[in-house]
């Protein structure tokens, strides 16, 4: 059954987050107390919204909306600058995070260079990687992906954006299952993203 995502569900959805996601992603390379942080803020700001898959009393998919992906990372990044700027040096010197990393984060905003609903983004989800294969699994992260971009219509937003790895391809086909299109690969150091877009 799907809820909507409150800071009860926080540490599960992180925990999926930090076991789900591949271990070259920034955000699993910025470690376990950022997710917290990044989900924890996702529950709280205006600018932000998700929902879970709950099954057997446990959490086994998320998704995130953003109303305002620009606005939301503007005041995360305010109000945990310090927490960040201490948590990037703290993962280099502990070789945890290299130079690519930063020069990648750099210039994350060429991600969206062909970007028509800039705002609007569906981002942050994982299936439990138990689940994953199995039908229940795929229904889980299909349904909770569905309730966000179903909240952003609702809303009245003309569409929204997706980013995803080119090398994971069940996201990629989910992504044009839930009726995204291809719009732009984005060359970054060592690896590729898409971005994809949904108009409603």
């Amino acid at each position: 059954m799907i809820y909507r995502m409150t800071n009860e569900h926080v540490e599960s959805v992180a925990t999926i987050h930090e076991s789900s996601w591949g271990k070259d992603e920034l955000s699993v390379k910025l470690g376990r107390e950022y997710i917290n942080r990044f989900y924890q803020y996702i529950v709280t700001s205006k600018y932000s919204f998700g929902f879970v898959y709950i099954f057997d009393k446990q959490i086994i998919a998320y998704a995130a909306g953003f109303y305002d992906y620009q606005y939301f990372n503007k005041f995360f990044l305010k109000e945990n600058l310090l927490f960040i700027f201490m948590t990037l040096i703290k993962r280099i010197f502990s070789c945890k995070m290299t130079l690519i990393d930063i020069l990648n984060l750099l210039q994350d905003d060429k991600k969206l260079s062909k970007a028509q609903y800039r705002k609007y983004h569906l981002g942050a989800l994982a299936l439990s990687k138990e689940y994953k294969g199995v039908e229940l699994g795929k229904q889980a992260i299909y349904d909770t992906n569905s309730a966000v971009l179903n909240e952003l219509k609702d809303k009245g937003y003309p569409g929204c954006w997706g980013l995803c790895n080119f090398n994971n391809v069940p996201m990629r086909n989910l992504l044009l299952k839930l009726g995204f299109e291809e719009i732009d690969l984005i060359k970054m150091i060592k690896k590729n993203v898409v971005l994809y877009e949904k108009t409603f």
